[in-house]
């Protein structure tokens, strides 16, 4: 024979209270409301907010609230409405449906947003597309401060689609391409990858992008994304381009464009650089910062030199020595025993016209 032990009190009060929580609540019942949805067609599909639920005549326990309610069936326009459902209340939809040759509908978050069909045909959203021909078809969505999204499907006469897009917030986004591809990207003074490069996380504001690829023009641009936008930027690499020289005081010194930290040193040099407008700055510690408009062409070299200061500091435009009238001539002099088309010959490639006036050259 044998003999039990008696279960403990407190065992016995958490199983009660655990077979207690496993049934469903009055609260919870009082917490939503019946929805029973029937059409004049059977076995018409069903949708809830957007989403295949089943097939009439169907029933749901819904929580209260307004839903969206569409019944389809092939050959019969789709029936759509806005349903309030209450707690503790039945709510009854019938669903009339009347023939139709199919449709396609298009709900996009956020509405509003731009469906282009086969890059021609657009329209705003929702929409429902009829009389539309058998065939495949291409789609694409477009709306500011959002990512573009594709798709296709294909329309047979009768067949009713639904699609249902959620685009995503472009905030953070920054896209960067070039041509030809492979060029390193810097952004804001660090390297972030090579072309073409997708990033993300990146907080709003302004800036700075740099382009470098070997035999090619550096390019450099300006992303404004403090709206939330997405930053592009799409460039062209040229070949060739000018040199940049900068020559400063301090071996600490610190060279940029655009707000783009370039270099450091007292010789700064960009071999290739786009042509353009462009903010040349130059700080040392203990210095005052040194910066001017420049102009860069579309080929041959820029130098310029920083004079810092405790107080005011300044840049200015200098010609080198091999660039200089004078040290042709007197290279001209030695080379050519300082015949006159000897200076002529060197001067051909020298920027720096030679100064109207006879020349004196003195020989050692």
């Amino acid at each position: 024979m044998q003999h039990h032990r008696p279960v403990p009190r407190a065992l016995l009060a958490s199983a009660t209270l655990l077979a207690l929580a496993a049934l469903p609540s009055r609260a919870d019942d009082q917490a939503t409301g019946l929805m029973r949805v029937n059409a004049s067609v059977q076995h018409a599909v069903v949708y809830i907010d957007n989403q295949e639920v089943g097939q009439t005549p169907y029933t749901a326990y819904l929580p209260p609230g307004d839903h969206t309610v569409r019944v389809v069936a092939d050959q019969f326009d789709p029936f759509v409405r806005r349903v309030t459902v209450a707690p503790s209340r039945t709510v009854d939809v019938t669903a009339d449906l009347l023939p139709g040759d199919g449709t396609v509908e298009f709900f996009v978050d956020p509405a509003g947003a731009e469906l282009i069909v086969n890059d021609k045909d657009h329209y705003p959203t929702p929409i429902r597309l009829r009389n539309l021909s058998p065939g495949h078809y291409q789609w694409l969505l477009q709306a500011p401060g959002r990512e573009d999204a594709t798709g296709d499907f294909d329309f047979t006469a009768g067949k009713n689609l639904l699609i249902v897009q959620s685009l995503t917030s472009s905030a953070g986004r920054m896209a960067i391409t070039s041509k030809p591809a492979g060029a390193e990207v810097f952004l804001d003074g660090s390297r972030a990858g090579v072309t073409p490069l997708a990033l993300h996380d990146i907080p709003p504001g302004i800036h700075q992008v740099l382009l470098d690829l070997h035999d090619h023009a550096a390019v450099l641009r300006t992303v404004d994304t403090r709206d939330g936008s997405k930053g592009v930027v799409d460039a062209r690499l040229s070949e060739g381009g000018a040199s940049l020289i900068v020559k400063t005081p301090s071996p600490d010194a610190e060279v940029s464009l655009n707000d783009v930290r370039v270099g450091a040193g007292r010789r700064v040099r960009l071999p290739a650089l786009e042509r353009g407008r462009y903010t040349l700055a130059v700080t040392a510690p203990g210095r005052a910062t040194a910066s001017t408009r420049i102009e860069v062409p579309d080929h041959g070299s820029v130098h310029w030199q920083a004079k810092l200061h405790d107080g005011n500091s300044e840049l200015a435009a200098y010609t080198p020595l091999s660039e200089s009238w004078v040290f042709w001539a007197g290279a001209a002099a030695v080379a050519g025993g300082a015949t006159a088309g000897g200076i002529v010959a060197y001067n051909a490639g020298v920027p720096d016209p030679i100064p109207p006036g006879d020349v004196l050259v003195v020989l050692p």
